[in-house]
């Protein structure tokens, strides 16, 4: 049997470039093949899958034409000769179909393949769009939190212009009290050396005093001796130099108890020397004192300010106009 052009109208089937006039092709080639009335599971066999309602409407179809064909009163030669001919057109219509059915399969798993890569492809740039998507909520967040830090450091500016003032009129004030500590530190100087001296020349006089007693005491020794000698060679002069001996011996008495008070004097005097040393050794270790706090002090508010000037040179902020 010959169609002379393909029914325009498509079935709604499994496959979905199955046609009908693919179905009569079908029905065709198993008359072809032998079978005089194909039935609907042989047509879906034949094409190997599709929907059983749309071959069998499309079969009443073709059993209709075939019908009208074989009962059209052709003469058995005609017949047999358009059969032939239906045949030949028909196995070579189901070659031509075969053949666009295996590139349209081949073309269908390429689709596939370009489908599945298109949906990895998909999820990648969904996966990659959520990631970005993340990332712009992270900068907004972060520029949100900038913008608070950026606020917060112009009141913190703010401050610390104000406290640099108050540093700076302070450091001043240190300045001044430390050019007047360095005044009070000189005159102590001079009146610990006034002090110094005044001690040494009173050393000097009280040594020059305990080596005249001493001279003194070593004249009355040797007068002593003198006055025994003369006891040994005048006994008769013995009361008259008991009466001298007693009285040398007053004398000597005397000049030994005056020699003990110059001592203890002497004594006193080096002992009021050594407190003066000690005195002067405090003032000094307290001047020293007093001069590391003032300098750690000074250090110490040097190194802040350095630190807010450092600071503010780093994070520079314009100041508003007036």
């Amino acid at each position: 049997m010959q169609y002379e052009t393909e029914p325009a109208k498509k079935w709604d089937m499994a496959w979905p470039n199955l046609s009908q006039w693919e179905i009569w092709r079908a029905a065709d080639r198993l008359v072809a093949d032998g079978i005089e009335e194909p039935s609907n599971e042989q047509v879906r066999s034949h094409l190997g899958g599709g929907s059983l309602g749309a071959i069998a409407a499309a079969m009443k179809a073709w059993r209709d034409r075939r019908a009208g064909v074989t009962g059209s009163g052709l003469s058995d030669p005609l017949t047999a000769l358009v059969l032939a001919l239906h045949k030949e057109q028909t196995e070579a219509a189901t070659r031509h179909v075969e053949q666009e059915r295996a590139a349209l399969a081949d073309e269908f798993d390429a689709a596939l393949r370009r489908g599945d890569d298109l949906a990895l492809a998909l999820e990648r740039a969904q996966a990659l769009a959520e990631e970005r998507a993340g990332s712009i909520d992270q900068l907004r967040s972060e520029l949100r939190r900038e913008q608070d830090r950026v606020i917060r450091l112009q009141a913190q500016n703010v401050s610390h212009a104000t406290e640099i003032q108050r540093l700076t009129d302070e450091l001043e004030r240190e300045r001044a009290e430390t050019a007047g500590l360095r005044e009070q530190w000189d005159q102590a100087r001079a009146r610990i050396a006034d002090t110094r001296s005044a001690l040494a020349r009173e050393k000097r006089a009280r040594r020059a005093r305990a080596r005249e007693l001493r001279a003194e005491l070593e004249e009355l020794q040797a007068a002593v001796r003198a006055a025994q000698a003369e006891w040994g060679l005048a006994h008769a002069d013995l009361q008259g130099l008991r009466v001298e001996h007693a009285a040398l011996a007053e004398e000597r008495t005397a000049l030994l108890h005056r020699a003990e008070v110059a001592e203890g004097r002497a004594l006193a005097a080096e002992a009021q020397v050594q407190a003066g040393r000690q005195r002067i050794d405090q003032l000094l270790a307290q001047i020293d004192q007093l001069r590391e706090v003032r300098d750690q002090k000074t250090d110490e508010r040097i190194q802040t300010l350095s630190k807010l000037l450092l600071a503010e040179r780093v994070n520079p902020q314009r100041r508003p106009d007036k």
